[in-house]
């Protein structure tokens, strides 16, 4: 189960690279602002997969540092960079984030609770693939405290959350 969540966040990861390049070059003013805000969480989401794969030597310092930048990205400063009435068909924001303004806003408030939990896991750095935490009332002891990779793959599913319903999917 851990490793197919892994293989999805991956794959996600690499959606929001791809996603980087599809976006319009001609974009301007706030349209191109938010573009680059979530290019900039891209650049810290990749490199947190790439500790929890493995890839990357793990380093929990690093995994907070990242996980700041993306929480400094969500909520307000980033429902700020989507005013009404700034929809540009050259980039990937959906009229659909001024539709369900409410419901945008709840999954840019849980980016910062889903950036801020990676930052409390780092120092559990992602473990074996097992069956799950142990259960108390079988005798297994206390549950364990999430480790980083359930976080960043829990983060992960926060930005698919949005990008679900929000972003314009590449046709390229």
């Amino acid at each position: 189960m851990k490793r197919m969540m892994i293989g999805v966040l991956m794959l996600f990861a690499g959606g929001l690279a791809a996603g980087a390049t599809y976006a319009d070059e001609n974009l301007t003013g706030v349209a191109k602002e938010r573009h680059d805000l979530m290019e900039g969480m891209a650049g810290a989401i990749e490199p947190m997969a790439a500790m929890v794969r493995g890839l990357q030597p793990y380093d929990a310092d690093r995994m907070r540092e990242l996980a700041a930048t993306i929480a400094a990205s969500g909520g307000d400063a980033l429902t700020s960079l989507f005013p009404e009435g700034s929809h540009d068909p050259a980039g990937e924001a959906l009229p659909a984030i001024w539709e369900d303004w409410d419901r945008f806003a709840t999954l840019a408030a849980n980016l910062v609770d889903a950036a801020n939990a990676v930052a409390e896991a780092a120092d559990n750095p992602p473990g074996p693939p097992s069956a799950g935490p142990p259960d108390p009332a079988a005798g297994g002891g206390e549950p364990q405290a999430m480790d980083a990779g359930m976080a960043v793959i829990q983060l992960g599913m926060s930005c698919g959350a949005c990008h679900d319903d929000f972003r314009a999917e590449d046709d390229s």
